[in-house]
């Protein structure tokens, strides 16, 4: 996988702001544990960041 993410067994996506093709993903293997990124589909870019304050997603 791009930039050597893996394990996203689980993931969340929320667009940044409507006029942006950038995705702010949280990705989980266990459901607790999140990594988040920063997704650029359009340059197939992938970057990982520090939770930025995105809110973590809530377990079902």
């Amino acid at each position: 996988m791009k930039n050597n993410v893996s394990g996203c067994g689980e993931f969340f996506i929320k667009k940044k702001n409507r006029s942006s093709s950038t995705y702010a993903v949280a990705c989980t293997s266990d459901g607790k544990t999140f990594n988040y990124y920063l997704v650029w589909p359009n340059i197939e870019e992938v970057m990982p960041i520090e939770d930025d304050g995105i809110t973590k997603p809530h377990a079902r």
